[in-house]
């Protein structure tokens, strides 16, 4: 975690070229004294950095893998990041489950849709979303 932080790519690339588990979850104490575990990618994506979040996937970070946070295909859904999850989409383990609602009972296409990201909601529909999922209260 200390990588992400740190924002040290380079420090990433030589971990995981090492042997370093992309889908390492890291336990923390948070300023409200909680201890949350997040993985690797769930970090990055919670940075904004695009280019250790697709260093991870390519190296094999899993893109449905929970932590406290959730999942960071749903991070990079919410967070409109359209190269990510376009990198994502390409695990068909993640296009399965593409309309999952997770905790919070919300469609990732909602989420893209709330995000304003055209690009995410475009990728999410081609990629079998379905459009026709009704919300929170049931409407379509």
């Amino acid at each position: 975690m200390d990588l992400i932080e740190a924002d040290d790519l380079e420090g990433l690339r030589a971990f995981l070229g090492e042997g370093g588990d992309p889908n390492t979850i890291d336990t923390f104490e948070t300023q409200e004294d909680v201890m949350e575990s997040v993985s690797l990618l769930t970090a990055a994506l919670a940075v904004g950095n695009e280019a250790m979040a697709a260093l991870l996937l390519s190296k094999g970070a899993d893109p449905l893998l929970r932590d406290d946070i959730g999942t960071p295909f749903r991070m990079a859904v919410e967070r409109a990041m359209p190269n990510i999850v376009r990198q994502m989409l390409t695990n068909e383990r993640v296009r399965e489950v593409i309309d999952e609602t997770e905790t919070r009972y919300i469609p990732p296409l909602v989420d893209a849709i709330m995000s304003q990201s055209p690009d995410v909601v475009e990728l999410l529909v081609q990629n079998g979303s379905n459009v026709e999922l009704p919300g929170d209260s049931g409407e379509r």
